[in-house]
C-alpha cells in the first residue's frame, strides 16, 4: 500500500463572494486577501458570515484572523445548500479570545459561514480575512512510470527494478542520455545525473509528491569490445577465442 501524507490547498475563499447578516463594513473584505481591510456588524448577537466556494470541497482547515472585536463563541458551519438551510457545524468553540485562529474542521460543501453566538467585546464581530483550505493528499510513491536511454525505453524496464546493464555500441565515447518519468503527476521530480565517463552509471532520483520520499535507478553502461573481422588474427591479443567440445562442427 502507498502511503498518503496531506498538505493544504491554495485559500478557498479569496475572491470569492461573501455575505453576512450585518455589514457594517462590507463582508467582501474578510475575503479579500488584504489584512489592512476588515468586515464589521453592529454590536449584538448573533451575527455570521457566509462565504460561496464556487465548488463542494472537503474542508478541513479554517483562519479566523480577528480584529480587536472578535467571537467569544460561535461556530464554522458548512453547506451544500445555497439558500443556507442545511449547514452541519463542523467546529465549535465558546472560549475564542481573539487574534488569529487556526482551527482544524471536518466538513463537506460549497458554502461555510461563522455563525457568532457571543462577542468577546463590547463592539461586533470583526474580520480581517476569513480564509478556507481544504486537504489535498500528497503521495508518497517514488517510482517511475518509465525509463528510456536516448529516448527508447531501457530493455527490462519495471518500476520496481531500480538497476539496469546497457552495453553501447564499440567506439562510443560519452553516456547517452537517461531520462526518468515519475508515476505521479508534480510535484513529483526524476533528475538524471548522466555517467562522466564510459563504463560508468547514469542515476536518476525520483522524489515523491511529499518531496521526502525518494528512490534511486541506476543505469550501467558498457562498451562493447572492437568488432572481429575475417581472416581470423590469433596472434592479436584482443581477439578472444573458446573451443566447443560438444560434438558441433
Amino acid at each position: 500500500l502507498l502511503a498518503i501524507t496531506f498538505t493544504y490547498s491554495q485559500n478557498l475563499a479569496l475572491s470569492k463572494t461573501a455575505t453576512a447578516s450585518n455589514n457594517k463594513q462590507a463582508a467582501s473584505n474578510a475575503v479579500d486577501g488584504n489584512m489592512g481591510t476588515r468586515w464589521e456588524t453592529d454590536s449584538e448577537d448573533p451575527q455570521w458570515i457566509a462565504i460561496d466556494l464556487g465548488a463542494s470541497y472537503t474542508i478541513d482547515h479554517v483562519i479566523l484572523n480577528w480584529e480587536g472585536a472578535y467571537g467569544k463563541a460561535y461556530d464554522i458551519q458548512i453547506s451544500n445548500d445555497a439558500t443556507f438551510a442545511t449547514f452541519t457545524t463542523a467546529y465549535t468553540t465558546t472560549t475564542g479570545d481573539g487574534g488569529t485562529d487556526d482551527l482544524t474542521v471536518s466538513g463537506t460543501g460549497r458554502y461555510i459561514r461563522m455563525y457568532g453566538t457571543e462577542r468577546g467585546t463590547p463592539w461586533g464581530y470583526s474580520l480581517y480575512e476569513f480564509q478556507v483550505y481544504a486537504a489535498i493528499p500528497v503521495n508518497t510513491d517514488a517510482r517511475l512510470s518509465n525509463l528510456t536511454v536516448s529516448g527508447t525505453t531501457v530493455s527490462g524496464f519495471s518500476a520496481s527494478t531500480l538497476t539496469y546493464n546497457v552495453q553501447l555500441a564499440y567506439g562510443a565515447a560519452t553516456a547517452p542520455t537517461v531520462v526518468g518519468t515519475p508515476t505521479q503527476a508534480a510535484p513529483a521530480t526524476a533528475v538524471t545525473t548522466n555517467a562522466n565517463s564510459l563504463p560508468g552509471a547514469s542515476t536518476v532520483l525520483v522524489t515523491a509528491q511529499d518531496g521526502a520520499t525518494t528512490k534511486t535507478y541506476t543505469v550501467n553502461f558498457t562498451v562493447a569490445g572492437p568488432p572481429v573481422t575475417l581472416p581470423l588474427d590469433f596472434s592479436n591479443p584482443s581477439h578472444i577465442f573458446t573451443y566447443d567440445q560438444s560434438g558441433g562442427t
